[in-house]
This record gives structure tokens, C-alpha cells and sequence, in this order.
């Protein structure tokens, strides 16, 4: 019988399984000032924590994070959360046949047919310019790490072709609000779209088996990226139109929307306030949508608070009841 993933994990459950370490710290009990290590495992599906008691010590010299183990061990219910309680662990071994790539979130759509639907998108847009500047950004070395690169860490698209798919939903939403509103410049609107999370790709790393930020991404910020990848790209075409340049710069740095949110600036065109609209829409959606795939269960209708939107989110009767 397969090991059940860390979402299909209850309290009562024992565990023999593999996953990737995520988190590790060396904490101290508040009884009596005895070290602890705390850590947190991944996989496919989530994350669970844990603590080891014992040979603390040695166990925080010999494992890292990053780490491939072997573990075995029984869930329990630990205030609103599940955690594992750990009984052996170990490294994985050659013989394990086991991979970071296995831990990494999956995908539940063909990746092939959303890297058909980019490339169309892509090769829509018919302004001389623009249609370089992409020819340009998505050059093949690019490429190859955009289409399995993640959306985000944890809140939204957060997995193998996440940002891939997210630019898609961004760049479809932007095409319906062109056919909306006839002032809109759709070639401006869509290179936008499909540009504004480009600093993403150097800003996550998933070769731990896990989506971690990379040195560039924690310091920069994916926005500062994107803009430098973009600026770069105009520097090379010969003659790009200045007003052009600045316009779908802007886009680029003020697809947040709010200077709180990190945007360096707010957007001030009206293609700019379409785009950050398209982009809350898409990745909320999302996200909403994960939220309710890990906790409806019958008889469920409220989701656990949602700190990022600060509120309970409603999933509705199902069917059945």
C-alpha cells in the first residue's frame, strides 16, 4: 500500500515515509532548558512539523536543510495543527531511489499545452517593438527556466509551471478587458501582462525539493528584476520608442499596485491599473481555490482564518448535503 502524502495525514496515523527537511532549528524547552531541534517536513502535497528529543545534538550536526529522510513516526494533533511525532530517522541512501524532484508541488494541467498557449500569446502581439522586446526575453536559456519556474513560495501558483500558468490567466484576463474598453492598447496591455512577473524566475530556487527564495530574489525583490530584465532587453533594440520604453516599464513596476505591497510605484495608466487588477484576480483565485482543495472535507463550509486576506472564506454546501 503507497504512504499517504503529509495532506491525507491524521491524528492516530503511523508514518513511514520520505520527505525533504524544509525547516530546522535548534530550540530550547521552557521547562527545564533542554534543547530541541524543530523541524519542518515537505512534500508533494504540504508541510508538517516535528521536533527530535533525543541525540539533539548529533541529529543538528548530521542533518540539514534540504535534506532527503527516511522517517517513521505518528501523527498527533498539536493545538489547531497536525505534527509528527518522530520514533527513527535517517538519511535517504542511493538505494532509496528518491529525488528532490519527487517533493516538488505538482501540476494538475498539461504543461505542454500552456507552453502552446504562451507561445501563441506571445506571437499575438503584432507591434514591431514590443514583439522583439518578447523574441528577446523569451530566448531559449530564458525559456526553459520560465516554463517550470513556480507563480510563488507558498500563497499562489505555487508549483512546477506555476508562473507559466499564472502569466497565461494575467495575460487572458488583460485580452478581455481590451475588448472591453476600446482606449485600452491591447499590444501595450498584453507584453505587460506577459512580462510583469518575469524577475520570478531568478528569484525562487527548487532544487532542495522545496520553493525557497534565492539570495537575488530576498534582496531585490522580483519586481526590481523583472524591470532590469526588461530595461536590458529595450537597450538592445535599435530606435525603441522612448514613450513606449516608459510605458511598459511602468507596467512592470507598478503591477502590485500598492507601494505597500511592495510596487515601487502605483499604477498611473490606465493599462497599468487593468494589469494590477488582472494579476489580484488571477492570483487570488488561486489561491483560494488551494485553500479549498486542502481543507473542504464534508460537512466543511468555512475555511480556518486566512491571515493574508484577513478572513474566513466560504466554500459553500456541496451536493451531497
Amino acid at each position: 500500500m503507497p504512504a499517504k502524502s503529509i495532506k491525507e495525514f491524521s491524528a492516530g496515523d503511523h508514518v513511514v515515509s520520505f520527505f525533504v527537511i524544509r525547516k530546522k532549528t535548534l530550540l530550547t524547552k521552557k521547562s527545564d532548558g533542554a534543547p530541541y531541534l524543530s523541524l519542518e517536513f515537505g512534500d508533494a502535497s504540504g508541510r508538517i512539523s516535528a521536533a527530535i528529543w533525543e541525540e539533539v545534538s548529533q541529529q543538528n550536526e548530521t542533518l540539514t536543510v534540504g535534506d532527503i529522510v527516511k522517517v517513521q513516526g505518528t501523527v498527533y494533533q498539536y493545538r489547531d495543527s497536525l505534527s509528527l511525532h518522530i520514533e527513527k530517522i535517517r538519511k535517504a541512501r542511493p538505494e532509496d531511489s528518491v529525488s528532490p524532484e519527487m517533493f516538488l508541488p505538482g501540476h494538475g494541467r498539461d504543461l505542454r499545452k500552456l507552453e502552446d498557449k504562451f507561445r501563441w500569446l506571445v506571437e499575438s502581439v503584432e507591434d514591431p517593438y514590443l514583439s522583439r522586446l518578447l523574441q528577446i526575453v523569451f530566448a531559449p536559456l530564458f525559456w526553459e527556466k520560465f516554463r517550470r519556474a513556480p507563480g510563488g513560495k507558498l500563497w499562489h501558483h505555487n508549483r512546477v509551471g506555476g508562473l507559466m500558468e499564472h502569466t497565461i490567466g494575467v495575460a487572458e484576463i488583460c485580452l478581455k478587458a481590451a475588448e472591453q474598453y476600446p482606449a485600452v492598447s491591447r499590444e501595450l496591455l498584453l507584453s505587460g501582462a506577459l512580462l510583469h512577473d518575469i524577475g520570478k524566475v531568478d528569484s525562487y530556487r527548487m532544487d532542495q525539493g522545496f520553493i525557497e527564495y534565492t539570495d537575488r530574489g530576498r534582496l531585490l525583490g522580483h519586481i526590481v528584476m523583472g524591470y532590469q530584465l526588461v530595461e536590458e532587453a529595450t537597450a538592445r533594440i535599435p530606435d525603441f520608442p522612448e514613450e513606449l520604453r516608459k510605458q511598459i516599464l511602468h507596467l512592470v513596476l507598478s503591477h502590485q499596485g500598492e507601494l505597500e505591497k511592495g510596487s515601487p510605484v502605483v499604477p498611473m495608466t490606465l493599462e497599468a491599473m487593468i494589469l494590477y487588477y488582472a494579476d489580484e484576480m488571477d492570483s487570488k483565485a488561486d489561491a483560494f481555490q488551494r485553500i479549498r482543495k486542502g481543507e473542504k472535507e464534508p460537512g466543511k463550509k468555512w475555511s480556518t482564518f486566512v491571515n493574508l486576506l484577513n478572513r474566513f472564506l466560504y466554500f459553500g454546501e456541496t451536493e451531497e448535503e
